[in-house]
């Protein structure tokens, strides 16, 4: 996978660490499954923000 802009905010931000995890499952945010989910649900959480992206 080929991400423009990660190489350059991984060089400038060693300290972040990025791990891609793929899936059927909705991770929970709430418990810290995960810090940013993108889903192709809307999610059920209520506290949540949701964006959705416009091209």
């Amino acid at each position: 996978m080929y991400i423009p802009r990660l190489s350059n905010l991984m060089i400038e931000n060693p300290e972040i660490e990025i791990e891609f995890l793929t899936g059927a499952e909705v991770v929970n945010l709430a418990k810290r499954d995960a810090d940013i989910a993108l889903r192709l649900v809307r999610p059920s959480q209520r506290d949540l923000i949701v964006r959705k992206r416009v091209r």
